[in-house]
């Protein structure tokens, strides 16, 4: 993931790094639940990362005030029209990669009956505990 830590987010993160992502596909009646602590990447790979955004990316993150009332959109294209994007645009300090390192997995598929099936993975050092939950 990459972000600006000066966000609402990005600060909630600094304050605490734990950490749940859930991914739910409704049509395949399936999920995933993970949870962990977020920790920075590299600044080479928050570089990266940032340039992948390309030029238009970069130019956009660098006039918003991601998070914040826009009270005039006009504003707002005025700031990414002065930008000047004929030379590469360096990375803000404040824009980071993060990695989510895993704690717990759990797979969930549903079964109309509501029997469903859950399996639970548990970190223990490198290793993983396997676990099979009722539903």
């Amino acid at each position: 993931m990459f972000m600006n830590m000066g966000t609402r987010k990005g600060r909630d993160i600094a304050g605490n790094p734990k950490v749940a992502a859930t991914l739910y596909w409704p049509s395949l009646f399936r999920q995933v639940n993970v949870t962990g602590v977020v920790q920075p990447v590299e600044p080479v790979e928050s570089d990266r990362l940032w340039e992948s955004r390309g030029t238009v990316g970069q130019v956009a993150s660098l006039a918003s005030n991601q998070g914040q009332p826009l009270h005039d959109y006009a504003a707002l294209l005025a700031r990414v029209q002065a930008t000047d994007a004929s030379e590469p645009i360096l990375r803000p300090a404040e824009h980071v990669g993060l990695l989510l390192v895993p704690q717990t997995v759990e797979f969930w598929h549903g079964q109309p009956n509501r029997l469903h099936f859950r399996l639970h993975y548990q970190r223990r050092r490198q290793d993983w505990d396997t676990t099979l939950l009722q539903p």
